[in-house]
């Protein structure tokens, strides 16, 4: 048995209509809330019924304030072999740090992004102030225009590499047959 700590995680885009009902199970299963910390417990069996349920955004958003380590294992792994995409948000508890998954179809794995209890994405400033220093000093280096750009070219992969990776905004849950 692991640490509990609160966990939302927020369920958009295709779904397959041939695996709604093991969906709906495996969020069941989950013993969460629809909505908010508040809200009532998730008892969706059918389309229409979830369809109910969803936000203002045609997202499922589902809280658990006891959930393992703020995750919805089975679940997230359901939704990644299916291919339908999520956004997952864990509060910090004790020398856990909060933290945000993303999985978007096409994606090898879900991303882990360090966040603070905003859900913003964090970065390492260690990796970025060296980035900083070196484009305020370039600024007022007597340097080629060659030097520049290819300093500037350097100093934006190190951005990039140090930044939180671009993910697509989560679309509205949509109930889609396949071919």
């Amino acid at each position: 048995m692991g640490e509990r700590y609160p966990g939302e995680i927020t369920i958009g885009g295709k779904v397959p209509a041939a695996v709604l009902d093991e969906l709906l199970g495996q969020v069941a299963a989950t013993n969460v809330s629809v909505g908010g910390y508040d809200g009532p417990a998730f008892e969706c069996h059918s389309a229409e019924e979830l369809s109910k349920v969803l936000d203002e955004s045609g997202h499922l958003f589902l809280v658990d304030a006891e959930a393992s380590y703020g995750q919805f294992e089975e679940l997230e792994v359901f939704c990644v072999e299916h291919g339908i995409p999520f956004d997952r948000h864990s509060d910090a508890k004790y020398e856990f740090d909060c933290q945000n998954v993303y999985y978007r179809p096409g994606m090898e794995r879900p991303v882990a992004v360090a966040s603070n209890n905003c859900q913003e994405d964090l970065t390492d400033v260690d990796k970025v102030r060296p980035v900083a220093r070196e484009l305020a000093r370039l600024a007022t280096a007597k340097v080629s225009h060659e030097e520049l750009l290819a300093a500037v070219v350097k100093a934006g992969k190190e951005l990039d590499e140090a930044l939180p990776p671009e993910v697509e905004p989560l679309p509205p849950l949509e109930i889609v047959e396949c071919p």
